[in-house]
């Protein structure tokens, strides 16, 4: 009978040990979490402002940026620059064309305790090619129900990655440009 209590404690400490396991996962505190088995290409990088407030914590903030590019952009994704979670959040983002028609939509939520987070993988739910010196319209918006971290573009009008000129033609703060944002190309 001592045998079978010695089998039942062992067996239950290794399927908690092997539970606890399955359940850990790694997160990460930048907030872009790619499936490595993916092939991703930035396509178009909006860069981060320079400026003391291009950094900050909001509960919203909404960006439209006009955006042309030099050569063809191809996207299947856009990547809110977040560095900060705290509660639950979220963005949507839109690809228009230059008469505000929508080419395209990508929507994701998260939860946060203010030191790590992982953003959702989330696709647009259409693949879209900006073409070479056609101006199009990237609309972002990011919320929360305690506080979000951004960085913004600040004054930057051309891209740290990709060739594209671009300006910010309404934000919740006008000084602050728009929400620094990643488009990507997933193979």
């Amino acid at each position: 009978m001592r045998d079978r209590s010695v089998v039942y404690l062992v067996l239950l400490g290794l399927l908690l040990t092997i539970g606890c396991c399955v359940l850990t996962k790694p997160v990460s505190r930048r907030g872009f979490k790619h499936d490595h088995s993916e092939s991703l290409v930035i396509t178009f990088d909006s860069g981060r402002g320079a400026g003391p407030y291009d950094k900050m914590t909001y509960a919203e903030f909404e960006s439209h940026m006009s955006i042309t590019p030099k050569s063809a952009l191809a996207v299947t994704r856009i990547e809110p620059d977040v560095w900060y979670c705290n509660g639950t959040c979220g963005y949507i983002a839109f690809i228009r064309d230059e008469h505000y028609q929508p080419l395209a939509s990508q929507a994701g939520s998260w939860d946060g305790d203010g030191h790590s987070f992982s953003l959702p993988d989330r696709s647009l739910d259409s693949s879209v090619t900006m073409e070479a010196n056609t101006r199009y319209v990237v609309v972002l918006k990011v919320w929360t129900t305690k506080s979000i971290g951004i960085y913004t573009t600040g004054n930057r009008t051309t891209g740290a990655t990709g060739e594209a000129t671009f300006s910010t033609t309404t934000s919740t703060i006008p000084s602050r440009g728009s929400i620094s944002f990643r488009m990507v190309k997933v193979h």
